[in-house]
This record gives structure tokens, sequence and C-alpha cells, in this order.
């Protein structure tokens, strides 16, 4: 028989871990919070996107195993979770690196900023004039800031959220629901077989 529709359970999920689940269905959509699709037919396509956070960090280097399986198939998937939860780098600390434009502390590769200060190397200070930074923020001359999806920030885009789907990008000229459509699936066609996870 053939099934119109396709769910994902999840067998021994360990009890500190969250899993959080996306849904693409056959119509190009991606459904936040939702593990199955409806009303599928012959040659259509569901994916699912699978994110795992961890509630709490067990002794040492633990691993968890869960498994994802479709209702109704002999198809699974099994997980390792590996848990890491220490950084060796947090041990080279630099105050006030040079890295972090004097403003901020390198730790770990990133610049951890003093109150005040922004950007990924902590060269704004909040309050001051950004006029300098926005030309940063165009993905060319006489584009609009941040393609006109987001706002520009210390020389940064943070992107608008939309009901649409996802923008993203270091200009935000990107988005997951501007492609064309191939009979209702977002930037493709027939493959048979397809399923996937």
């Amino acid at each position: 028989s053939i099934r119109s529709k396709v769910e994902l359970s999840v067998w021994d999920q360990p009890e500190d871990i969250n899993l959080f689940f996306t849904a693409t269905c056959q119509d190009g959509v991606s459904y936040p919070g939702q593990r199955k699709c409806e009303g599928l037919k012959i040659g259509d396509t569901a994916s699912f996107e699978v994110s795992v956070e961890a509630r709490s960090c067990p002794g040492k280097h633990a691993q968890h195993m869960f498994t994802l399986r479709p209702v109704g198939f002999r198809d699974s998937l099994e997980v390792g979770v590996t848990y890491n939860c220490r950084c060796s780098c947090s041990a080279g600390l630099e105050p006030d690196s040079a890295r972090c434009s004097g403003n901020g502390t390198y730790v770990c590769g990133l610049c951890e900023c003093n109150p005040s200060y922004l950007g990924t190397r902590c060269e704004c200070q909040e309050g001051e004039s950004q006029s300098g930074y926005q030309n940063l923020c165009r993905e060319a001359e006489g584009k609009p800031l941040c393609s006109g999806r987001g706002q520009c920030s210390c020389n940064q885009c943070s992107c608008f959220e939309s009901e649409f789907g996802k923008i993203y990008g270091p200009f935000c000229e990107c988005d997951n629901f501007s492609c064309a459509r191939n009979k209702g699936v977002l930037c493709s066609g027939y493959t048979p077989g397809v399923f996937l996870l």
C-alpha cells in the first residue's frame, strides 16, 4: 500500500537532551516544530532537520545513542551524541587583546568584548556614530544596507525574520523561499526513491 504520510519517531532518547524538528514537506515550506508531512503523492520528497541540545553536561566524555525512524518504514538512523564540556583553549586568555581592538578578551578564537563594546573585534562602542561602518553592510556600492532585509549594527547585518522562511548571508542577500519551484519542490525536480533525514 502507498503511504500518504511520513512521520519521524524517536527511540531511546536520552533524558538530558532536547530534540527540535523542522519538516520540509512536498510544498517546499519548512515547518519548525513538526516531524511529519501529510498528503504525499508518488514522487514527492520530504526532508527533516533535527537539532540536538544538551540540557546538562554528564561526567567524563559520555556518549549517548538514540534512533530516528520513519513510522512504518524499515529505515532508521542511529545518532551518537558526544559531549565536550570543556574547551582546552580557554586556558590561554588574552585580556585587552590587540586582536580585540584592546577592548576585550581574546579566548578560544573569539573576542569577549568589555562592557559597552560591540563587534567581532570589539571595534564599535555603543552609542557611537555607526555611519563609518555602514558601507561594510552593503553588498556593492549603491545597494541598500543589508539588502533591505536586515539592520546594520557595527559593520554587520542582522537579518530580519520572515514568515516565508529564513533570510541569511553576510548582507541578508540569501533566503530559502525565493527559488524557482518545480512541481512544488524548491529548486528541484523528481528524484525517485529519495527520503532525506
